[in-house]
């Protein structure tokens, strides 16, 4: 099968311990018994709620929040390349890998208060090692994105094992079949 010759695809290597999350707006007024103090229930005081509502804080700050973003990998036919500030982008070839894993997951879902004004819940953990080194890392990305990578990996027969959200998976998809399975292991040589 002839291979692509200058086909990259580069993500943005993120901090996910950095990553501030935007809990739900409150209003402090809405926290102010109002009605109740009106009814003359006991144990109601609308100023000590306001005072206490105004206390509290809508957004937790986070130590050493840097936006997120700290550099790119980069896959291409000869390996991984990953960029990190302005130092010399180390590259891990293919065949020099003694283990490459792919776990596409998701940062908290719709309805929860994590994924508030999140442009992109999704991200892939990455992890390689080699012989003398390893490295462990998240990058933002999507899921057409990863589909295209995976493809890209799985038609240059690169040995590495893909996840979603911690299970087994081929292209994201996690219901597989047997048959399928030992379909994907005789075409790309894959080690499930």
């Amino acid at each position: 099968m002839a291979r692509p010759a200058a086909t990259v695809h580069t993500f943005r290597l993120i901090d996910r311990s950095c990553i501030r999350y935007d809990l739900p707006e409150r209003s402090p007024l809405l926290e102010v018994r109002l009605l109740g103090f009106l009814r003359g229930d006991a144990y109601v005081n609308p100023l000590h709620d306001l005072l206490y509502a105004l206390s509290r804080t809508s957004l937790p700050h986070v130590p050493g929040y840097r936006g997120g973003r700290i550099g790119t990998v980069t896959f291409d036919a000869r390996g991984i390349t990953v960029q990190e500030g302005k130092e010399p982008a180390p590259l891990f070839a293919y065949d020099t890998l003694v283990q490459l894993h792919l776990d596409y997951q998701t940062l908290p879902g719709p309805g929860s208060p994590y994924a508030r004004n999140r442009v992109n819940p999704y991200y892939l953990h990455l992890y390689l090692s080699e012989p003398e080194r390893v490295l462990e890392f998240d990058v933002a990305a999507s899921r057409k994105s990863v589909t295209r990578l995976l493809q890209f990996l799985y038609d240059h027969r690169v040995r590495f094992r893909e996840f979603r959200d911690g299970l087994r998976s081929y292209l994201l998809e996690t219901d597989i079949r047997y048959q399928q399975v030992q379909e994907l292991k005789a075409r790309y040589g894959l080690d499930w």
